[in-house]
């Protein structure tokens, strides 16, 4: 009996076994297709992509984009890569990703036969991002820009008349002419009025071709200014100081020999110190006024400015040229400069070698310049002296740069000498 029974339990396993299959069997063929395969009948779902078929190269649809875009670039995929209509449905959805991704798996099974199915649903899905078309109307609106190449705008037209619902040439023309700015091809317009906007186009490559050349020429030209402008920026005394070669008042000395005899005193602006860096060009010369190499004293150009400024001021007649109808006294006065400068030439006759060598400067020899004036003494009474107008401090004394302490030499009336110097 109990063997009877387990035979009874093993026929019954059996046959729920096999009742059981086949429903296994249809689970499992639904689980493996995939939701695309809903939307698409039989056939399209029964096509097979070739082995050597062309991958699609589109940018995918997320929705935000133009549908009629992106259709169109698929489509034109499709037709490089000699795909059918079958194939053409099955392969769109793999273009799409997000919002739309999702959309495809609602659609309901098998209501999709052709592609032109396909292409319906998604262009009425998502009309909203439909680009606009425009009017011709809109084309009057378009402007030539100030400083805008016949290139630029041309380009941009055309960009505007693939949008417009109704081509018609005879008004692309006139809006194109409308908003062309007034030049050498407005005129040629003009004289030949255009038919069409292919004829436009042909007779602007000429003058789109003159208008580079012309670009190219202002640009080399502006690179050039540019360039020299930067030239003159690093060499400002050298170039400065030719151009003031024709102004400059001629001088009687050299600005070397000016600036060593009148540096002690107020009248000259000294600059700060540069540092070590280098002024100019020409590293082989040396400025004493500025202390520093780059330029030299004579081609100094802020130097040759004060000394001008002092010229024109009246106190540096005695290295100005004098004219030849001086009086008598400017004669003399002219003569008793030179008397004082022979006599500074001979105390620096022994160090001309060292001239142009700032370094071991050992002074400045003193100098005692101007005419009768009168002085009051003991404050009493008023007599004629003559005026002390520069002395220097003796050894002592730097000629540039930061003044050194040192022996304070000074002066009081009973220092001064009546009568004038013989």
């Amino acid at each position: 009996m109990v063997e009877l029974r387990e035979e009874e339990l093993r026929q019954q396993i059996t046959a729920l076994k096999a009742a059981s299959r086949p429903e296994s069997i249809h689970r499992e063929d639904s689980n493996s297709q995939s939701f695309w395969g809903q939307p698409f009948s039989e056939e399209i779902n029964e096509a097979l992509v070739p082995a050597n078929f062309r991958e699609l190269l589109i940018e995918s649809f997320d929705g935000t984009q133009d549908p009629h875009a992106h259709l169109q670039a698929f489509q034109t995929q499709m037709y490089i890569s000699g795909g059918s209509d079958r194939l053409s449905c099955k392969l769109f959805p793999g273009t799409l990703r997000g919002v739309p991704m999702q959309w495809m798996a609602t659609l309901p099974p098998r209501s999709i036969h052709t592609f032109s199915d396909l292409a319906r649903l998604f262009l009425s899905q998502f009309a909203a991002n439909k680009a606009k078309k425009m009017e011709v109307a809109d084309l009057f609106v378009i402007k030539q820009a100030r400083g805008e190449s016949l290139k630029g705008y041309l380009a941009r037209f055309n960009t505007a008349t693939v949008r417009v619902n109704d081509p018609d040439q005879k008004f692309f023309v006139k809006a194109f002419q409308k908003g062309l700015r007034i030049g050498p091809f407005s005129d040629a317009l003009a004289l030949r009025r255009p038919a069409s906007m292919e004829e436009i186009r042909m007779r602007a490559e000429k003058h789109i071709e003159v208008e580079e050349d012309q670009a190219k020429r202002m640009e080399a030209d502006h690179a050039h200014l540019k360039n020299k402008q930067v030239e003159q920026h690093h060499k400002p005394n050298h170039t400065k100081a030719a151009q003031a070669k024709h102004h400059f008042t001629p001088l009687t000395e050299s600005k070397a020999k000016i600036l060593k005899e009148i540096c002690h005193t107020r009248l000259l602006k000294f600059p700060q110190e540069p540092e070590g860096k280098v002024l100019g060009r020409d590293k082989d010369e040396w400025c004493d006024f500025h202390r520093t190499r780059g330029h030299s004293t004579e081609a100094c150009w802020t130097l040759c400015t004060q000394l001008e400024r002092l010229v024109q001021e009246g106190r540096l007649n005695r290295y100005v040229h004098k004219r030849s109808g001086n009086s008598r006294r400017g004669t003399e006065a002219e003569r008793w400069n030179q008397h004082l400068s022979n006599r500074g030439e001979g105390r620096r006759s022994r160090s001309r070698s060292r001239e142009n060598i700032l370094v071991g400067h050992r002074g400045t020899i003193a100098t005692i310049s101007g005419g009768l004036g009168k002085i009051r003494l003991d404050g009493v009474r008023a007599m004629d002296v003559q005026e002390c107008q520069t002395v220097l401090t003796g050894a002592n004394a730097t000629p540039l740069g930061r003044r050194q302490s040192g022996l304070v030499v000074t002066f009081d009336d009973r220092d001064l000498k009546l009568g004038s110097p013989t």
